[in-house]
């Protein structure tokens, strides 16, 4: 993943690819965690004002700004041109550029929201059944976020690896917020019924969700 390093001493968002593996497996020797520990989710706001200052084709930042070299694997046509093949082998470099480059212009503006992995971040970049980052590997994250939340509440869940995956419906809670009653009710849930296990409930949550109870689930998570 992107990380987010300061230098000189400016905000700056270091490439995966142009990371060394010594350093993005490097650790902290008192914590055992990695040392270059802030990952980019991708995940931006920015102003409209430096966004216009960023895209102008005179100032500083587009003639500052650096590409990044990224090899790829580019199709190429055959030798009668009816057809394309992709090479096993990085083939083309492509120049990049991120809007996360624009960072180290904002000055002293720069703020971070740090989250927990296991619940903020749960990417889909490739295709289903690849293993990694791909529909399958999210749903099992969201899924586990959702158990984490029924057994936070002393409730269980009883697995069964052949199912999809557990997913509480956002109506009764968005957050992991007011389950404790549903929980104290249910005690036990099959890993996927959720409809059958939870739908009696749902105006009875509804109700309970009151503008007083998201505003405080919105600080909990703003302080994160």
């Amino acid at each position: 993943r992107h990380r987010f390093v300061w230098n000189d001493p400016k905000v700056h968002v270091v490439e995966y690819s142009e990371m060394p593996a010594a350093l993005a497996t490097a650790t902290d020797a008192d914590t055992g965690k990695l040392t270059y520990d802030c990952a980019n989710v991708a995940l931006h706001y920015y102003s409209f004002d430096f966004l216009a200052k960023c895209c102008d084709p005179d100032g500083e930042v587009q003639k500052a700004l650096t590409y990044h070299v990224a090899r790829k694997k580019i199709p190429r046509l055959s030798d009668d041109d009816a057809t394309t093949t992709t090479p096993e082998s990085p083939n083309g470099v492509k120049l990049e550029a991120f809007i996360f480059d624009a960072l180290q212009f904002a000055g002293d503006s720069v703020a971070f929201l740090r989250g927990v992995r296991e619940d903020d971040f749960a990417p889909v970049k490739n295709a289903e059944g690849t293993g990694k980052d791909s529909p399958d590997t999210a749903r099992k994250l969201v899924s586990g976020q959702h158990v984490r939340w029924i057994e936070k509440h002393g409730g269980s869940v009883v697995y069964n690896m052949d199912d999809a995956g557990w997913e509480i419906a956002p109506a009764v809670s968005y957050a992991g917020e007011g389950l404790e009653e549903i929980v104290k009710k249910k005690g036990a849930f099959p890993f996927m019924a959720y409809r059958d296990n939870l739908e009696p409930d749902l105006e009875e949550a509804r109700r309970k969700r009151t503008a007083g109870a998201v505003a405080a689930e919105d600080a909990r998570m703003a302080k994160k």
